[in-house]
């Protein structure tokens, strides 16, 4: 690098010259990452995105193209967020996910799998990115396709991004991105989806190729259709929910706890509702204020169309007022009480008397 000095400089011959300066890391020499947080990139996206959706046809999708980015949060802009790299990166997908929806709201988008994989490149110290990836899948919402290529840990990374995995629980639709120019493309295809077997999500597959040679699509295709009656019977388990117990009655402000079993998949979570009072997401129910029947639902993280319900009666505190509530009698006279009822629809009294000085018969007439 030559530096050309200004007329007048102080610096002489001989001098060593620390210089502090930014950099990009070119990625297989054709291509350099943005800085995720420069406003003028940021500007770019936008004018980008409109320009791109005032061509596009009604219904088109965006494929994002957040790939090998192996330099990351090493500017004064990046680390001024005081973020690490993976929330960094969940950031600025956040915000490219905001300027596309603006432009072609509810348009589908599909995203490269490896930057936010943890069995591919979201992890610490990724060539010249500054920490660790971890965590960038938290920017991802359900909406967005993976399109998985980790094809060396395909059955890890596909059930990642499934939602079976309680560390990632948001379900993607996900394509796998298959072949790459290596050996015979209908081989490649069965045994990609053979590893995917039981995983739920996958929508379909996707022949890859970097050199442009299509000369095996018709087996990969071929081979993906052979595969695909097989992948849909392994994901065709029927998911039951349960909730236990089926029926309480709690009085009014308590609680009770109820549980849920989930059957017919490996993710096991459940989310926790209620037509009345309040309930956790660890499923403890507390009941309103009011005397009602109230409905507890838990629904299946794994298929939200699976759920099963416990019905709780809510009662009013039971209580018991006497009248009159005191009295003066002479020795053997009598003395005629009545006992008022509330918060059951069983009024009836056992009368007793305490200490055993006199009596009271079954009505409340006490001698």
């Amino acid at each position: 690098m030559t530096v050309t000095l200004p007329a007048g400089t102080r610096l002489r011959p001989g001098q060593v010259v620390a210089m502090d300066h930014y950099a990009v890391q070119p990625v297989y020499n054709e291509a350099v990452g943005v800085c995720l947080t420069d406003a003028g990139m940021q500007s770019w996206m936008k004018d980008n995105a409109s320009a791109v959706a005032a061509v596009f046809p009604p219904g088109g999708g965006y494929f994002f193209g957040h790939d090998e980015m192996r330099h990351m949060n090493s500017c004064a802009s990046c680390k001024a967020k005081n973020m690490t790299p993976g929330q960094l990166l969940a950031w600025s997908v956040g915000q490219t996910l905001n300027i596309f929806n603006t432009v072609s709201p509810g348009a589908p988008v599909y995203i490269w799998s490896d930057m936010f994989d943890p069995y591919h490149n979201a992890v610490g110290n990724f060539y010249f990115v500054e920490g660790d990836i971890a965590g960038s899948w938290q920017g991802l919402p359900a909406s967005v396709a993976v399109m998985n290529w980790n094809l060396q840990k395909l059955k890890n990374s596909a059930t990642w991004f499934s939602g079976i995995d309680p560390k990632q629980p948001i379900p993607h639709k996900q394509i796998i991105a298959g072949f790459y120019d290596s050996g015979d493309a209908a081989s490649a295809a069965h045994a990609e989806m053979q590893q995917v077997t039981g995983i739920p999500g996958i929508a379909g597959m996707m022949y890859t190729t970097w050199t442009d040679d299509y000369s095996q699509l018709q087996g990969f295709a071929d081979a993906a259709r052979q595969e695909w009656t097989a992948y849909q019977n392994s994901v065709a388990a029927t998911v039951a929910v349960s909730v236990t117990p089926a029926t309480a009655t709690v009085l009014a402000g308590g609680t009770q706890q109820f549980s849920a079993s989930v059957t017919g998949t490996t993710n096991t979570a459940v989310t926790w509702s209620t037509s009345a009072g309040s309930i956790t997401s660890g499923g403890l129910f507390t009941a309103p204020d009011v005397a009602s029947s109230v409905t507890v639902k838990a629904t299946s993280a794994a298929d939200a169309a699976k759920s099963a319900t416990a019905t709780v009666t809510v009662a009013l505190p039971v209580s018991v007022a006497i009248t009159p509530a005191s009295a003066s009698l002479a020795a053997g006279g009598t003395q005629q009480f009545s006992a008022t009822v509330t918060g059951s629809g069983n009024g009836a009294v056992t009368w007793s008397v305490s200490p055993a000085t006199g009596t009271i018969s079954s009505t409340g007439l006490y001698t």
